[in-house]
């Protein structure tokens, strides 16, 4: 598959992915326990079936293509992006809310790492912009930060039934890590079999991943319904500016592999 038929299909598979997530969340899930509807999960199953089925096919459709050179704006806009994501990492950090069974000491840590991941991307978009320099180490900041935010969910949940709302929320948060990981040793020039370059695929899955657990939320929370148990829990401007970040920066080529 070359380039351009693999990012229609990328195109086609995310609004799919959120859409039948949305009807499984809705129509599938009971509100008050977030398990199956009597006589529903066999459906449920197929939907949560073709979603994976879809996010496999555009990591296959991305594995073998060569990246192109990105157009004359494409670093501008990613730039913005990633000005926009560290921005709403601040905000995120003065609107935590610690999750139960989360210590007083352990949310500040979470406050602290929001507040220095969000001053990384806004330093990486300045850099992109204004050509400001820019210390690579400090990539692994927002991967400490995503690594509180897995543990902190995990423990909120460890007591509660597994159930899909949960399960796909640890995925997404998860898909943030690995992205975040990667992200930090790419930009360090860190080599793996491909040279220093991001894991297209792999990006691609995670964007997908966080954009079809947010879809629910994202409708729950312009409805004003309420309607799912964590009504709030992972539908942010973060997590949708996030899937935009990770795509802007694994599409094309970036400024060290040009050179």
């Amino acid at each position: 598959m070359n380039f351009k038929k693999a990012v229609i299909f990328l195109g086609c598979a995310a609004p799919v992915c959120a859409l039948l997530n949305c009807l499984v969340m809705f129509f599938t899930i009971e509100t008050s326990s977030g398990f199956f509807r009597t006589g529903y999960s066999s459906l449920a199953v197929l939907m949560l079936g073709i979603i994976a089925a879809l996010i496999i096919l555009s990591a296959v459709a991305f594995s073998r293509i060569r990246r192109l050179n990105p157009p004359a704006f494409w670093p501008y806009i990613s730039a913005i992006l990633s000005v926009v994501l560290g921005i709403c990492f601040l905000a995120e950090a003065f609107k935590f809310t610690p999750l139960v069974g989360t210590t007083p000491a352990f949310a500040v840590f979470i406050r602290i790492f929001a507040v220095l991941s969000g001053i990384v991307f806004v330093w990486r978009g300045v850099n992109g912009l204004f050509f400001v320099p820019i210390y690579k180490e400090i990539y692994i900041l927002p991967v400490i930060y995503m690594i509180l935010k897995v543990v902190s969910t995990f423990i909120a949940y460890a007591g509660v039934a597994t159930i899909t709302e949960t399960v796909f929320e640890l995925f997404a948060i998860c898909a943030m890590l690995i992205f975040t990981l990667n992200f930090a040793k790419a930009e360090n020039g860190i080599k793996n079999k491909k040279g220093v370059g991001l894991s297209t695929p792999l990006c691609v899955v995670c964007a997908l991943v966080i954009l079809t657990q947010i879809a629910p939320y994202a409708v729950n929370y312009f409805a004003k319904k309420e309607a799912l148990i964590h009504a709030n829990s992972l539908f942010s401007p973060t997590s949708i500016i996030l899937s935009l970040f990770i795509i802007s920066v694994a599409l094309f080529k970036n400024q060290k592999e040009l050179d």
